[in-house]
This record gives structure tokens, sequence and C-alpha cells, in this order.
């Protein structure tokens, strides 16, 4: 029966991480494309590329073999053999790995300039390219914060896969590349090409069917099917709910004493 169990886990598992790289290299193409809209494909878009993956090279530089060849097998043999399941030991790992992410990131950040000269040809050095110098250090700076995200994530995951739990570390990215694709769309419309898009969505009768939409939503589907039930739990178990509704009454009193 346990091996019967074990079985349904992996094929539930491979399933599960199977479908979410499906959707995971969609979305990532998606945003690709939406990128490549908003920022060309001219010098921008190299110096962007550049400033985008520094970050990966120096988390895996500085990181990357700790936590997956050093971490990872520790957390492992504390969930095996630890009393508590290796939740001390765990938190005392995520603890030194955010603090180290973190400090490494802000000397990063703040040694942007330095790290691209590393990157960088020596012609970027020339007065005429210091507008093209500046913004890869730009780029750089927002983008170099992702070292500590990259490792956070892939600790984290890594101790939600000791534990059994694949689900997470898998669909991750894919909210990622959902926020980035909003991110884009909006960046299009108020600044990019789609901008004359402003004036259909925002300002014509449009925008009614959104205000539709959240109404219909919210008051015919959402709270006689879900709202409702959670109000009423809500009513019975919070202080607050039961403050809330007794306000009114309380109000009516005072008004009727003064």
């Amino acid at each position: 029966m346990s091996d019967t169990s074990e079985s349904r886990g992996i094929l539930t598992a491979s399933a599960v991480m199977a479908t979410g790289t499906v959707f995971s290299r969609a979305s990532g193409y998606l945003r690709n494309v939406l990128l490549a809209a908003a920022i060309g494909n001219a010098l921008h878009a190299d110096l962007f590329n550049i400033g985008n993956t520094i970050p990966n090279m120096l988390y895996i530089l500085l990181a990357g073999g700790i936590v997956n060849a050093v971490l990872v097998p520790q957390l492992v043999r504390a969930q095996k053999n630890d009393p508590d399941g290796g939740d001390a030991y765990t938190n005392r790992i995520i603890t030194l790995a955010a603090l180290f992410l973190g400090v490494v990131t802000i000397v990063l950040v703040v040694a942007a300039p330095l790290v691209m000269r590393l990157f960088l040809s020596s012609s970027y050095d020339d007065p005429s390219l210091a507008a093209q110098r500046d913004s890869a250090i730009a780029f750089a700076r927002f983008c170099l914060p992702q070292v500590f995200f990259y490792g956070m994530y892939v600790l984290l995951g890594q101790v939600l896969n000791a534990r059994g739990r694949f689900g997470p570390m898998m669909w991750a990215p894919i909210a990622n590349n959902v926020i980035s694709i909003l991110v884009l769309v909006l960046y299009l419309v108020w600044f990019g090409p789609l901008k004359g898009l402003q004036k259909l969505l925002f300002r014509t009768p449009l925008v009614y069917f959104f205000v539709f939409g959240s109404y219909f939503y919210h008051d015919f589907a959402w709270y006689p099917t879900i709202g409702k039930r959670r109000t009423e739990q809500y009513a019975k178990t919070s202080k607050w709910m039961r403050l809330f509704e007794q306000y009114p009454e309380a109000v009516r009193e005072e008004e009727k004493a003064a």
C-alpha cells in the first residue's frame, strides 16, 4: 500500500512539474516578446540583457554551488535525523542565507559601476558613450537585487522539495512571468507604442464594462457562493466583526443620549 501511495505521489509531482514547465515556457516566451516590444532590439536592449544576465552569473559564482551541493544535503539529513524534523536547523540556515545574500546584494548594487567595468569593453570609457555606460549601470542597479531573490528562491524551493512539495518551486517562475507580463502591458499602454489604447480603455464608455464586470462578479458570483459563508464564519469567530455589528446600535444610543 505504501509503495502504491509513493508511486501516486511521484506521478502527481511529475504531472505538476510537467504542467508547470509548459506554462513557464509559454509565459516566458510571451514575456520576452513584450520586453522586445518595450525596449526594442537596438543598443538599449543589449545593455538591458547584460544587466539582467549579470545577477544570475554572480549568484552561481557566489552562492549557487554552496546551496545545491552543501546546504541541501544537510537539510535532508537534518530532516531525517533531528528530533524536530530539522526545523531548527532549517531556520538557522535560512536566516544565515538571508543575511549573507542581503549583504552581498547591497555591496553589488553599490559597486555596480565596478561590476559593469568587468563586462563592458574599454570603448565605453569614451566620453561619447557616457550615456550608454550610465544606462548599463542603471540597468545593473535595477537587476542586481535579483541575486538575493535567486538565492532565497532556490533555498526555500529546495527546503520544500526535501519535504516532498514540488509545486511551489515550479509555479513561482510562472507567477513571476505573469507579473512581468502585466507590468510590460501597462508600460506599453502608458508609455509605449500602445499608448493610443489609453483613450479606448480609460476614456470611453468601455471602462464601464470593467466596472460592471467587477460588480457582477462580486455581487452575483463570489458573494453568494463564497463570500457570504466566509463572512458568517468570520462574524462568529471575530471580536472585531461583533464590534462592527454592534456599532450602529451604539451610535443610535449615543444620539438618543445626546
